[in-house]
């Protein structure tokens, strides 16, 4: 399975959406972790549930729990991609957290976008294996 590892956002439950909004924008996310103070995941913050927000009229100030998407829809890195894309079309979502021993302790995300690219063959990965060979 592919996941990212090295581009994982995440923030805390108390964090104001200030802060996720700048985390988003920055960093060229569509959606950021929501971890509690022990650091497991408990929500996700997309794109989506900031306009949604923004649409109810919720403040800035208002903190990331408050506007969150729960639970963390995730499958473990051993999982097959094939399983993997199933669980985010049954669950219609748009990525799904990687997880290694519990669900709680996130490790990747793999996006629809990202299953998509390597099942077709042009990911970067892919590419540049077939360029070296």
């Amino acid at each position: 399975m592919s996941i990212r590892q090295n581009c994982m956002t995440a923030f805390l439950e108390a964090d104001n959406l200030v802060q996720v909004i700048e985390g988003l924008t920055t960093q060229r996310l569509g959606a950021v972790l929501i971890r509690n103070p022990s650091g497991n995941a408990v929500g996700v913050v997309s794109k989506t549930d900031l306009i949604v927000a923004y649409k109810h009229g919720m403040a800035v100030e208002a903190a990331a729990a408050e506007v969150m998407s729960q639970p963390v829809v995730s499958c473990g890195e051993e999982s097959d991609l094939a399983l993997a894309i199933q669980r985010m079309l049954i669950r219609d979502v748009q990525r799904l957290f990687v997880h290694s021993v519990t669900p709680a302790r996130i490790t990747g995300i793999l996006s629809l976008s990202d299953a998509a690219r390597f099942r077709s063959g042009s990911c970067r990965a892919c590419t540049s294996s077939r360029l070296i060979r």
